[in-house]
């Protein structure tokens, strides 16, 4: 699987998802380099969460990311605010 460029999804009005690669290793413990997500639920709630994009895909999360509508830029410029460490 190719590496993740930084995304920003809508699920809902009042959620979004962020999603990019950095440095470090699977929370699984299957040593492979992590993809880092954070979920933002009406811009107070941060869950983060890092596993590579394998552990992704067998949870079913990444074929429900990919079919979520990209964020307007406009919502993708206060996510990056509210995630300032997301690149």
């Amino acid at each position: 699987m190719t590496a993740l460029e930084s995304k920003i999804r809508i699920a809902a009005q009042s959620i979004f998802y962020a999603m990019c690669t950095r440095d470090g290793t699977c929370a699984s413990g299957c040593g492979v380099s992590q993809t880092h997500v954070a979920e933002v639920v009406f811009g107070i709630e941060i869950v983060e969460w890092d596993l590579c994009s394998v552990c992704l895909s067998r949870t079913g999360f990444l074929e429900y990311f990919n079919s979520l509508p990209s964020a307007t830029p406009r919502e993708a410029e206060e996510i990056g605010k509210l995630l300032a460490n997301f690149d």
